[in-house]
């Protein structure tokens, strides 16, 4: 979609073009709204992509499709799979995240796991997209979030350690 291709789902078809002269804000819920699955993973994908395109995209009143950049697109896909990967390394701590350190210092710790894991996310994205001309497939993504899910766990704790 953020290349220009109309995508369809669920029987509904949507592509950028479509959204010109909405503010910024409204495509975002429209492109979130489109891209979110039917499954038990769909508010965590849905803040995903809110997040990701909320940082990434101008702060303009209309939205326009040009805003698209191969850069935006890039950081966009590299901010989504970051807000994801954090989400899921936190929740596969599960209850022993919350009793690792004491509650002040609990938000930095928060900080700086999602700091790593955006460092790691970032590299594996330029290392795909330079290697495949800028083309990020599913499967690319999906391998994304594996080597950067086991990284990030192998860095945490060794830096816990």
């Amino acid at each position: 979609m953020m290349q220009g291709d109309s995508v369809r789902y669920n029987d509904r078809t949507l592509s950028l073009s479509e959204l010109n002269g909405l503010t910024t804000d409204q495509a975002i819920d429209r492109i979130s709204d489109h891209l979110t699955p039917d499954n038990g993973d769909a508010e965590s994908v849905r803040l995903a992509i809110d997040f990701a395109l909320a940082e990434v995209l101008p702060d303009e009143e209309k939205f326009d499709e040009s805003m698209f950049t191969d850069d935006v697109v890039t950081e966009a896909i590299s901010c989504y799979l970051t807000d994801l990967i954090f989400q899921d390394v936190v929740d596969g701590m599960g209850k022993a995240w919350f009793h690792a350190e004491h509650a002040s210092k609990h938000h930095k710790m928060e900080e700086e796991l999602r700091d790593l894991i955006k460092v790691i996310t970032q590299s594996k994205v330029e290392k795909i997209t330079s290697d495949n001309g800028g083309h990020l497939s599913q499967a690319n993504i999906t391998k994304i979030q594996i080597d950067a899910i086991s990284q990030t766990v192998d860095e945490w704790e060794s830096f816990n350690d």
